[in-house]
């Protein structure tokens, strides 16, 4: 009956799905959308030798702005849900060798990276959300709707989005001669700032889910329910959004150092034998509002708080030496065959987005959900549709 259907899924309906494109009952929508790529790019370089220096310098920018019709994740089913992508990185790197003496030079790098991404959705600015008055969510982009055996309408559920990094290093390096050996020894040290967005959220406009629970025959609910009449009568089987202080301003401190001698034993071998060490500092966060859950008391922790780190609670590790080993041995009486080996300890970085989980812990942030079902309760040959609901 339409009384019975919710005005908030007839609105949607009207709003966000496009009219059938034949008279098929089913598979009766076909459309193509193409991706749209433009990229503006600008390099400058320098290099200038001196009696006892050599310079290099360089500035590269590049802009690209891309279109993406099925999103930039791939969730995108129907036309008018893309995204608009934007990546602009600018590089600015300075670098001297200087020649001081005939068997020593020293060299030095600074450098600059910035990298700034956006994901826009298409749908952004339609304020369907706030004209329902949906609540808990952005007013300015739809919520997205999942209904099974269905082509869903649905912005990318992880955006707006707006993401940018600035990487600064430094690097020295000093290379001697003595004698069969050469001494190579450096460091470098890399600071990073990672900003995100304020609404760098998952589900900001709020997602819903319908599978056909609330349509089910109580006595044969493993063959009935119709997840699209779940959908008019208004009854998700689940949502979700995320909501809070998602946005944040993350930093890190990364320092390395090196060692290595090659040393010519024989006129047939050489050898290369060295050692690095690494440390990547634990990611902290501007304002403090970092909290991490600690094992051994069961309890969440925050950062700057009652004697906890600005990392909340990881510990650094100062014990990254990495060994390194290598050889070359030249055939006797054949030159032109070389046999090479190495052996070395490295090190991995954890990827930066893979401890963005912090960014929406309680208290600053919460990623409520919705779970609905229907039970079966059977009385005196009677069957009743119940509905429960968990937070």
């Amino acid at each position: 009956p339409s009384n019975l259907i919710s005005t908030v899924s007839s609105t949607y309906l009207q709003s966000q799905f496009p009219l059938p494109t034949n008279s098929a009952i089913t598979n009766n929508f076909q459309a193509s959308s193409p991706d749209r790529n433009t990229r503006d790019q600008v390099n400058l370089r320098i290099d200038d030798s001196m009696p006892k220096d050599v310079l290099f310098g360089r500035f590269s920018f590049n802009n690209s702005s891309l279109y993406v019709a099925n999103q930039t994740f791939g969730g995108g089913q129907l036309p008018g849900f893309g995204d608009n992508d934007g990546i602009t990185t600018t590089d600015v790197t300075a670098a001297d060798v200087h020649t001081l003496s005939p068997t020593m030079i020293v060299q030095g790098q600074i450098a600059f990276l910035r990298v700034l991404e956006t994901i826009q959705p298409q749908q952004l600015g339609n304020d369907l959300n706030g004209k329902l008055g949906l609540l808990g969510v952005i007013p300015n982009m739809p919520f997205l709707s999942s209904i099974s055996g269905m082509s869903s309408p649905g912005s990318d559920p992880y955006s707006p989005q707006t993401l940018a990094t600035n990487q600064f290093s430094y690097v020295a390096k000093l290379t001697k001669i003595v004698g069969k050996e050469t001494f190579k020894a450096g460091g470098e040290y890399d600071r990073w700032q990672v900003f995100h967005g304020p609404f760098d959220a998952a589900f900001p406009s709020g997602q819903y889910s319908f599978d056909g629970s609330f349509t089910k025959d109580p006595n044969n609910t493993g063959n009935t329910g119709f997840p699209f009449a779940d959908f008019l009568l208004g009854y998700p089987v689940s949502a979700l959004n995320q909501n809070g202080a998602t946005g944040g301003y993350l930093f890190r401190n990364n320092v390395r150092g090196w060692f290595v001698d090659d040393f010519r034993a024989t006129p047939n071998l050489t050898l290369n034998l060295g050692v690095r060490w690494e440390y990547d500092g634990p990611l902290y966060l501007k304002y403090n509002k970092l909290s991490n859950y600690d094992p051994a008391t069961g309890q969440l922790v925050i950062a700057g708080q009652n004697g906890v780190s600005r990392s909340a609670g990881v510990r650094r590790d100062l014990h990254n030496f990495a060994p390194r080993f290598g050889f070359a041995y030249t055939l006797p009486g054949n030159s032109n065959t070389v046999l090479r080996g190495g052996y070395g300890v490295f090190y991995d970085i954890v990827q930066e987005n893979a401890t963005e989980q912090w960014l929406v812990n309680p208290p600053f942030a919460s990623f409520p959900q919705f779970i609905g079902g229907n039970t079966t309760r059977s009385e005196e040959h009677t069957s009743e549709l119940q509905s429960r609901q968990y937070l």
